[in-house]
């Protein structure tokens, strides 16, 4: 019952409620149980998933829908991280302050040489 409702997300009071026992009882006897709340789901689709191959790999063609659909899942799920990823770089680089976009843009100006930022004109021997 507790292993269930940790894989359901349910919050330490919700399962304890759920136990008939006070939040604190809970967190003494299942600890480590409590810990792995975030591994479980996890763990739960990898056990899913290496019986649904035992079962395609004898031929089983349900199974083998059910391998193909959760290798696609996973696929989307990790196309997904990767634009929740780049989205979040995109938006730490939104929320930096004016120093720090300061100090960086000074950097780069330093590792680039300055480029063509004033365009000749301070440079030595060259009179407009």
């Amino acid at each position: 019952m507790l292993e269930a409702g940790l894989m359901q997300g349910w919050s330490n009071q919700r399962v304890a409620d759920a136990l008939g026992v006070g939040v604190s009882t809970l967190k003494r006897n299942f600890g480590p149980l409590l810990r792995m709340r975030d591994q479980m789901p996890d763990r739960l689709r990898l056990l899913i998933f290496s019986t649904a191959v035992r079962k395609s790999i004898e031929g089983d063609m349900g199974a083998i829908r059910q391998v193909r659909q959760m290798i696609d899942d996973n696929e989307r799920r990790l196309a997904a991280a990767r634009v929740n990823r780049a989205a979040e770089k995109d938006k730490a680089d939104e929320q930096i302050g004016k120093k720090e976009r300061a100090r960086r843009d000074a950097k780069e100006v330093t590792k680039t040489g300055g480029g063509d930022l004033w365009g000749g004109d301070l440079s030595p021997g060259e009179y407009h």
